[in-house]
């Protein structure tokens, strides 16, 4: 948290500071942002120094929580300060275009497109090249705004008073190391382990057990080397799988040599090769030069069928990695189990083993077997409250055996029922879970560690959209653009790092994700309360300390919600249940992320609401009886998403659209939205627009083509008769999605100008053929073109698409499968015809 606070804080600073625009603020204000970067240079340094080591005192625990909600406060005076900048531009603009004859009026977000300001990202544009408009602060003292840079620089010295408050206080400002034990000195928390194993402890993973010792046993004539990774989060049982078939009898008959390394985190390949020459060979050996290991090892491996685990393997580079092997290459075979929670498979290029969760019974007999001896107990009360605390436990073998053992020999049904209604951390603070489950935070790269404690904010079970908790990230600038990376793609591989450290996991046979009970646990109780669920009324009187509040619920929720600190909430979002909907709660000034169902769309507090939302980013909406969305929106310039769902009555967006220069992604559906404002082609940082059941749109802008930036158009369930020629310049678009546009008759004739296009779906249209500039799209990778029953066939060069993969062709109007299908590089094929 401490370097993702740094990093994103100060690169709010450095925008400000070194921003090569014509008018600076004033002396007076400029020294008083030097001084915020002085700060937040030094409350770094602590932060950082706290976040790598294991702080025991209570007085650092409170200093750190003080230096954090300062750095909170630091990061919302220097979104105040960005909001102003925004605000000036659009009214500047605004009064340029009243002042100026329609023949001669420009569009300035495609003449300056510094105009369009990515948050995070420096502002590189030069405002005085546009003499039209002058930004100079001294010409715009009549609307206040004088009065807001003042108020901001009393609220820098205001943090400057609190930080030097802090420094006095303290006896000693910075960590030494007798202040807590240093991360990478954990090993403590990591139980070194062994081949042993006790199988009349182990319950269920037939099947698993099945499937490793064949794969061992196997045949491999290609190469003498192969690598299986056991992966799976903390206590799953990885390491218990491996034990059972490195014990197998028919695995220690066909093996000549075989070896138990359990790894550092520091994957030393010196130290590691020399664990893996004691254990294949039971000696011990005073050697410590790698190259003379290595030598020695693989005169020991010679033409021997050779079986190694490696247990708990976190990090390896791909070049270590290859050369750890070497010694293994004139071995006749060799299998290595490897078992990991983390991202390793990549740079081993071998088989991924996924571990499963535990069946129901089996989670049941491992419980008996540690709390009744494996044995049914006779009270018929216990075993009641035990099958809780097994469905407690989340099918995690670990947790399971754990709160087994706690209870083991206890016959009090008091004692029972307070482990059933505790949090597991409670407990013991020596329990095996806690620090299992901890090591997989405490060795996240610091980037990835505030991304993850935002998921514990959603309840036991929620089901995650990778794209939406993107948003949300974004909506926090939790996520920093790389290189020429964009944010949203960035956002997206701090997802899979995640989900290849074992935090998530896919849910079968659809495209959404669920984080695990104990995970889900265990950043609740590194969060402390700053990120919180209420779904129920017994929650409403929420901690003081919360700063990111999700609920479900009937609204009486809502309404009972108690904020003691409202001015600190940064993520109000309410999961509607019930027909009966709340008011929003009022003064929530600090809100980046709202969804909310609005009770009516006449209501003044809900129209003038958004007003107040200045530092708003992510906003979703449901409301059936919106007629008109109120224009106090075009007011939050730093808005980032805007999704409107099941807004049925809807029928127009406010003309002011255009001034929300930040907007990157729009999600609208309505059946009675007629059009879209000509201002929303002025978007031009838009990388998605999803239009999904707007029924009366008949047409777009023809301006969409300033729309360059965008990546994905989505057009469902629309009365969308054909797309503008312009679309053919949007070169940066890759998916353009037509499903279900009943009157849509052909594609642009240009369409072979979208050179990154690589998903297209025109599917239940009235098209009767493809253009031929078609077969110019290169990347095109999946093409559904279903339901088309008057397409009658596929253009003769329709093979030269030398990435398709997949294609779609149902229920169209295609006899049979033309002979260019078979020029295809096609991994699926779905074809039916009409008749």
């Amino acid at each position: 948290m401490a370097n993702d606070f740094r990093t994103r804080i100060w690169s709010l600073c450095e925008r400000f500071l070194t921003s090569p625009q014509s008018s600076e603020p004033p002396p007076s204000f400029q020294e008083d942002l030097e001084k915020l970067k002085t700060i937040l240079d030094r409350i770094h340094a602590v932060l950082y120094d706290g976040e790598r080591r294991d702080i025991e005192y209570r007085s650092d625990q409170v200093r750190l929580k003080e230096l954090k909600n300062l750095a909170h406060d630091a990061e919302d005076v220097l979104d105040d300060y960005y909001y102003y900048i925004l605000r000036s531009r659009a009214e500047a603009k605004a009064s340029h275009k009243r002042k100026r004859d329609e023949e001669v009026l420009v569009d300035l977000s495609n003449s300056s497109p510094q105009l369009s300001i990515c948050f995070g990202n420096r502002i590189n544009g030069n405002i005085g090249e546009l003499d039209e408009i002058s930004l100079q602060i001294s010409e715009i003292c009549h609307d206040g705004n004088v009065k807001k840079l003042d108020n901001i620089s009393f609220q820098i010295r205001k943090i400057d008073d609190k930080f030097t408050e802090i420094v006095e206080s303290s006896v000693q400002f910075s960590f030494t190391q007798h202040d807590g034990k240093h991360i990478s000195e954990g090993s403590r928390d990591q139980p070194v382990t062994s081949s042993m194993v006790n199988e009349s402890g182990i319950f269920g993973r037939v099947k698993e057990k099945k499937e490793v010792i064949n794969f061992l046993l196997s045949e491999n004539r290609e190469e003498n080397v192969s690598v299986i990774c056991i992966s799976g989060m903390a206590g799953q049982g990885k390491t218990t799988l491996a034990q059972i078939a490195y014990n197998n009898e028919r695995v220690c008959r066909h093996f000549d040599r075989k070896g138990w390394v359990y790894v550092p985190r520091d994957f030393d390949i010196t130290k590691l090769t020399k664990s893996v020459l004691e254990a294949v060979t039971v000696n011990a050996f005073d050697l410590t030069e790698l190259n003379t290991l290595q030598h020695v090892l693989k005169n020991e491996l010679w033409q021997k069928k050779v079986l190694l685990v490696l247990d708990n393997v976190w990090d390896v580079s791909s070049s270590n990695w290859e050369s750890f092997l070497m010694p293994f290459v004139d071995a006749e075979k060799v299998r290595i189990v490897i078992t990991t929670r983390n991202k390793v498979t990549e740079i081993m290029q071998r088989q991924l083993y996924p571990l499963g969760e535990l069946p129901d019974a089996e989670c049941w007999s491992l419980f008996k077997h540690y709390a009744f001896g494996g044995l049914n107990s006779r009270q018929a009360e216990l075993c009641e409250i035990g099958e809780k605390i097994v469905q407690k436990c989340g099918r995690l073998p670990l947790a399971i055996k754990a709160l087994a053992c706690l209870l083991r020999n206890g016959t009090e049904v008091k004692c029972w029922d307070e482990v059933l209604k505790s949090e597991i951390w409670e407990l013991e603070k020596e329990n095996e879970i806690l620090p299992a489950l901890m090591l997989s935070y405490k060795y996240l790269p610091t980037h990835l560690k505030p991304l993850f404690l935002f998921c514990s904010m959603f309840p036991k079970g929620y089901l995650f959209e990778k794209d939406e908790l993107v948003r949300f990230w974004m909506a926090h600038n939790y996520i920093q653009p790389r290189r020429c990376k964009r944010v949203e793609d960035v956002g997206q591989e701090c997802f899979n790092e995640l989900k290849e450290r074992s935090f998530f996991d896919v849910v079968a046979e659809t495209t959404k994700y669920k984080m695990h009970d104990m995970i889900r646990s265990l950043g609740q109780s590194i969060a402390n309360k700053e990120f919180q669920a209420a779904l129920s009324k017994d929650h409403a009187d929420i901690s003081d300390d919360v700063r990111h509040l999700f609920v479900k619920g009937k609204g009486e929720i809502v309404e009972s919600l108690c904020f003691k600190k409202p001015n600190v909430l940064r993520t109000f979002l309410y999961e509607r249940l019930d027909v009966g909907v709340p008011r929003i709660p009022r003064a929530l000034p600090k809100l980046r992320c709202l969804q909310h169902v609005f009770t009516d769309s006449t209501h003044e507090s809900n129209s003038s609401y958004f007003a107040d939302l200045i530092h708003l980013r992510y906003l979703r909406v449901y409301n059936k009886e919106f007629g008109r969305f109120p224009e106090s929106i075009c007011q939050l310039y730093n808005l980032q998403s805007l999704i409107l769902d099941y807004c049925g009555d809807l029928e127009e967006l406010p003309d002011g659209i255009g001034n929300l220069v930040n907007l990157r992604y729009i999600g609208l559906s309505s059946l009675n939205i007629a059009r879209l404002p000509d201002s929303i082609c002025q978007l031009s940082n838009l990388q998605k627009l999803r239009l999904n059941d707007c029924r009366k749109i008949k047409e777009l802008p023809n301006g969409i083509n300033n729309l360059f930036h965008l990546r994905e158009l989505t057009l469902c369930e629309m009365e969308i008769s054909e797309l503008p020629d312009s679309v053919c310049l949007l070169t940066n678009l890759q998916v353009l999605n037509l499903s279900g546009c009943g009157n849509f008759s052909g594609l642009p004739k240009d369409i072979g100008n979208l050179s990154n296009l690589y998903t297209l779906e025109v599917t239940k249209t009235e098209i009767q053929e493809l253009p031929e500039s078609f077969c110019r799209l290169a990347k095109l990778q999946k093409l559904s073109l279903s339901g088309n029953w008057k397409l009658k066939d596929l253009p003769s060069n329709f093979g030269k698409l030398a990435s398709l993969n997949y294609l779609e062709l149902n229920d169209v109007g295609i006899p049979m499968l033309p002979k260019c299908i078979f020029d295809l590089s096609l991994r699926s094929l779905r074809f039916s015809a009409v008749y």
